[in-house]
């Protein structure tokens, strides 16, 4: 799968089939690690919280060895469903901060990542069942789609994962664990870090203006001299949730 100049990379949505297994305390673990391990020098901007709050998955982690790449990418993403779009892929020396819903661009990580980006999920959700955010099936997706993830020897450019649910539906659930959060300006690399790993330029994309959370992290972009690029505003895609 070739991400490069000119291609078209296939877009591919999230599926599963039922099973009753669960992500063990050893693979979740492992997951973390090997999602730290393909972010690269970015790898402190992975956040451990979601691995430390367990889930209820609905997918089965076939752990054959023996399967191929596209197998085990088509049973974390099922059916191609046609083209990643053209602004969830940066240039070699810009970083992309993508705010949208974790059900529809987790899945794009793996051929992200088989295209040479390093891809770095912002996660900072806690998952109990039940609570404000439907998280159950998060801790499946991240693991499954880990396992399909490699450092680029020549990384080129880089991805945040933002969670674009982190602010919560907007008619809240009653005694439930509210696991609704907000992010800071130090849940981000500062532009010092991103300079350091070749990136000049940065770039959003959200469904509309930033959200409020983001504003101090943009001033620092300003302030230093790396002014992000918020033009790649876009409708928040129909992914399939993770409740």
């Amino acid at each position: 799968m070739n991400l490069g100049s000119g291609a078209q990379p296939q877009c591919h949505r999230l599926s599963g089939r039922a099973s009753s297994s669960h992500p063990t305390p050893i693979s979740t673990y492992r997951a973390f690690v090997r999602w730290q391990h393909a972010a690269g020098p970015f790898w402190p901007y992975v956040s451990a919280t979601p691995f430390l709050s367990g889930g209820t998955p609905p997918w089965s982690l076939d752990e054959n060895p023996n399967r191929t790449f596209q197998d085990r990418l088509g049973s974390v993403s099922g059916t191609p469903g046609g083209d990643i779009p053209p602004c969830f892929v940066p240039t070699s020396d810009q970083a992309l901060f993508i705010d949208l819903p974790l059900g529809a661009t987790l899945p794009l990580a793996p051929a992200l990542n088989h295209g040479g980006r390093l891809v770095v999920p912002v996660i900072q959700r806690w998952c109990p069942h039940p609570a404000v955010i439907p998280s159950t099936n998060l801790i499946t997706l991240l693991s499954s789609c880990a396992r399909l993830l490699h450092r680029p020897a020549t990384p080129r450019g880089v991805i945040f994962l933002l969670d674009g649910e982190r602010a919560g539906p907007k008619r809240i659930r009653r005694n439930v664990f509210d696991n609704r959060y907000r992010y800071n300006a130090n849940s981000f690399p500062p532009a010092v870090v991103l300079r350091q790993h070749g990136i000049a330029l940065a770039g959003f994309v959200c469904p509309g203006e930033p959200a409020q959370d983001l504003w101090a992290y943009l001033a620092a972009l300003r302030k230093s001299g790396m002014d992000p690029a918020i033009r790649l505003k876009i409708p928040s895609p129909s992914g399939r949730g993770l409740g």
